[in-house]
């Protein structure tokens, strides 16, 4: 996703997974709603700097563990999160 794209996500969206979701520096996927997708995309960030964000909620739903954990991140698994960081990069 480039500079000025926004990227929402919600109930049974995905992305394929031989795609991976390319966020450039200050970009992230928004959550619109609840997710229903086990896997919903394999995000590939322009940096792996812990604390990045890569996913937010929205206004109108807030962020949680199980949205967070229906993505990946290119090359290393899981998106880790640690308390009150959710939907940031976790370098463990």
């Amino acid at each position: 996703m480039g500079s000025s794209g926004v990227f929402n996500m919600a109930d049974a969206a995905s992305v394929a997974a031989d795609n991976e979701v390319y966020l450039t520096s200050g970009r992230y996927i928004t959550v619109t709603g609840a997710l229903t997708e086990p896997d919903v995309a394999t995000i590939a960030p322009s940096g792996y700097t812990s604390g990045t964000m890569v996913v937010q909620g929205s206004s109108g739903h807030t962020l949680d563990t199980g949205d967070v954990g229906r993505f990946s991140l290119a090359g290393t698994g899981t998106l880790e999160l640690g308390v009150g960081t959710y939907g940031t990069i976790q370098i463990q």
